[in-house]
C-alpha cells in the first residue's frame, strides 16, 4: 500500500463531525456557475463545517454530464486550496456508465482529494457479493492512491439479494482502498453489525440528519454526511448535540436533535426536498451575493432548454 493511500485512509478514518453534502451552483438558465464555489467554501468554513461531499445526491451529481462533474471537482480543488480550507473532501464519481465513472475516478485521484465515493452498479446490478466487490475494484484500479467510500442508499437503489454487511467484510479483505461508507439507511440492526464487526478499520458516516443522536449514542458513529449541514443552524445544533453527549447531558442533546428533525421535516414535507433545500440555502447566502439557482430536471422543472 502506498504511503499516500495510507495517509489518506488514516485521515478519513479519524474524521469526526459534520460533512456537508454540498449543493451544485447553477445560474438561472440551469448552467453551471462554479465561480461561486470559492465563496461557498468560505461560508462553510465560517459555519464550522468539517468536510464536504461533492456531487452526491444533494449536489445533483446524477444531473451532470461527466465533463460538468470534472469541472465541478476542479473548481472545488481550486477553492479549497485558495481558501486554505482544512476540510475533508470526498468526490462522488458514480455513473450508470462504469467507464465514465472510472475516468472521473482517475481524474479525481490526480487532483488529490481525500476520497472518492461510489454507488454500486444500479442498473446491471450485482447478483452476489463477489460481483459487488469486483465492481468496486474497477475504481480502485482507476484511483490507486485514493480511499474509497461506499455510498449505501437503498431507498434509491434498492436492496440486493445478498447481505451488504457480509459484502463490506469481503470488500475490506480484497480492496485496500475501501475505507468507509455513507450509511443512508434507517436499518439500525444493519448499522450495528457493521460497526461491531469493522469499526477498527472502517469508517461509517451516517447519511440521515434525523438519526444523528441515535448514531452517536447507540452506535458510536461520530460523523455524518448530511444535506442540512449546508444550513448554519443545523451545523450549530449538531455541534451542540455532540458537546451535550460528551457531558452526558442527554436531555439537552435530545432538544438539539429535535430541532434538526423539525428542520428535516419542513423540507421533506415541502413537496420537493431538493428544491426546498436549495431555496432555503439561497435565502441564507443571498447577502453574500450568491445564488445557486434551481435544481435541474427531473428534480424541478424551471428551465426551457432547447
Amino acid at each position: 500500500m502506498s504511503s499516500t493511500l495510507e495517509q489518506r485512509k488514516q485521515r478519513l478514518l479519524r474524521f469526526k463531525g459534520a460533512m456537508a453534502a454540498v449543493i451544485t451552483p447553477f445560474d438561472r438558465k440551469g448552467e453551471l456557475d462554479v465561480s461561486q464555489i470559492d465563496q461557498y467554501v468560505k461560508f462553510l468554513v465560517d459555519n464550522k463545517v468539517d468536510g464536504v461531499y461533492i456531487i452526491g445526491t444533494t449536489g445533483e451529481g446524477y444531473n451532470l454530464t461527466n465533463d460538468e462533474r470534472l469541472t465541478v471537482a476542479k473548481a472545488w480543488r481550486r477553492a479549497l486550496d485558495s481558501q486554505k480550507a482544512d476540510l475533508l473532501a470526498v468526490v462522488n464519481v458514480s455513473s450508470y456508465c462504469a467507464k465514465e465513472a472510472q475516468l472521473l475516478a482517475k481524474q479525481v485521484d490526480s487532483l488529490g482529494f481525500d476520497a472518492i465515493a461510489v454507488l454500486p452498479a444500479n442498473y446491471y446490478r450485482p447478483a452476489n457479493i463477489q460481483e459487488w466487490v469486483d465492481y468496486l475494484k474497477l475504481f480502485c484500479r482507476s484511483a490507486p492512491n485514493t480511499p474509497l467510500l461506499y455510498y449505501h442508499i437503498p431507498s434509491m437503489i434498492g436492496e440486493f439479494n445478498f447481505d451488504i454487511v457480509d459484502a463490506i467484510g469481503e470488500g475490506i479483505k480484497q480492496i485496500p482502498q475501501l475505507a468507509a461508507m455513507k450509511f443512508t439507511d434507517n436499518n439500525v440492526v444493519r448499522f450495528t453489525l457493521i460497526q461491531k464487526r469493522y469499526s477498527h478499520c472502517f469508517k461509517v458516516l451516517i447519511g440521515f440528519d434525523e438519526m444523528l443522536l441515535t448514531a452517536l449514542t447507540s452506535l458510536a458513529c461520530d460523523a455524518g454526511i448530511c444535506a442540512l449541514f449546508n444550513l448554519p443552524e443545523v451545523v450549530d445544533a449538531y455541534k451542540k448535540l455532540v458537546a451535550h453527549v460528551d457531558r452526558s447531558d442527554l436531555d439537552s442533546a435530545r432538544r438539539e436533535q429535535s430541532a434538526i428533525v423539525d428542520e428535516c421535516v419542513k423540507h421533506k414535507t415541502s413537496g420537493n426536498f431538493f428544491l426546498s433545500i436549495k431555496q432555503t440555502f439561497n435565502s441564507i447566502v443571498k447577502p453574500l451575493g450568491l445564488d445557486f439557482g434551481y435544481p435541474r430536471p427531473p428534480i424541478s422543472y424551471h428551465y426551457n432548454w432547447l
